[in-house]
């Protein structure tokens, strides 16, 4: 089984060249009983409020002894141009999967993640949802080999045999809720979940210094896959805005992580349990979907 556990934080990143620790949720991100690899890091982001005329780019240091990483810096996909003097609407940040290696025992191995900004000037602190994505036999079969090279192409994926999506919900008002997004059936035929889609779209005028940044997980009660814990994964992320909201609706497109989630030839409950990170004044649509194999 692969299985990936969250660590947060929401105040990250406001002075350049100086790391700050991702800490506010599982400052020590502990690997599962029995995992022996680490194939993967999540992370997705927004800026916590717009300075105009600074801009930004990101990365992410990870600490892992259990591992051999030590200070290594991946630089992050995201970044953001300068934003207007008076009024700037959100930002749209896609979640990004960064293929990794790392292979051992690493059985309740610990690691530390912290981020940093690139650039010249930028002085706008950022909240993080930010995972490792490991593996672990102890808990039911391996990706089949394909699996790996999907991964490492990302955001190529493993050709979806079957697929299922529920209708999603609404959420914001309260941080780390809990939020049922409604739960899907797996027929039995399927063997293994192969990869999820994890989206949310703001569903009304975002409120300035609110940024929309979230993490689901699969491993609540109403999901009938035994094992599968930890099973959390980030959300695309959406900036603050800032002054009165302008301007052009906020659209993307999110790409689907790679995992792999294994049950046995019976029909299954999934249900997908949202959390943001920073409450929201208005409350945004948010759903996802199950890529299947056989």
């Amino acid at each position: 089984m692969i299985h990936s556990k969250v660590s947060t934080d929401t105040t990250v990143g406001g002075t350049i060249g100086t790391p700050d620790p991702i800490n506010t949720r599982n400052a020590d991100n502990t690997l599962p009983d029995g995992a022996t690899g680490v194939y993967g890091l999540t992370f997705a982001g927004a800026r916590v409020a717009t300075t105009a005329g600074e801009a930004q780019m990101w990365k992410l240091r990870v600490n892992a002894a259990g591992m051999g990483f030590s200070d290594e810096d991946f630089m992050l996909g995201h970044f953001n141009g300068a934003g207007v003097a008076t009024n700037d609407t959100g930002t749209f940040n896609l979640a990004e999967f960064i293929p990794i290696q790392a292979e051992g025992q690493l059985s309740q191995s610990v690691v530390n993640f912290s981020f940093l900004q690139e650039g010249i000037e930028s002085t706008d602190n950022v909240s993080v949802v930010v995972s490792p994505v490991s593996f672990s036999p102890k808990t039911g079969p391996g990706p089949i080999a394909d699996w790996y090279v999907a991964r490492t192409a990302w955001p190529s994926m493993l050709p979806a045999m079957g697929g299922r999506s529920p209708n999603g919900a609404s959420l914001g008002t309260v941080a780390d809720s809990d939020t049922t997004l409604l739960t899907v059936r797996v027929r039995a035929a399927f063997r293994a979940i192969s990869a999820v889609r994890m989206i949310q779209a703001q569903d009304a005028v975002g409120t300035a210094g609110e940024e929309a940044v979230a993490w689901g997980r699969f491993d609540g009660s109403a999901t009938t896959i035994a094992g599968l814990s930890p099973q959390e994964w980030p959300f695309n992320a959406i900036g603050a805005p800032f002054g009165t909201p302008v301007g052009a609706p906020i659209a993307g497109h999110v790409f689907p992580l790679p995992t792999w989630i294994v049950k046995d030839a019976t029909e299954v409950t999934v249900d997908c349990l949202a959390n943001v990170i920073v409450a929201l004044t208005a409350a945004n649509a948010f759903s996802y979907g199950l890529y299947l194999r056989r």
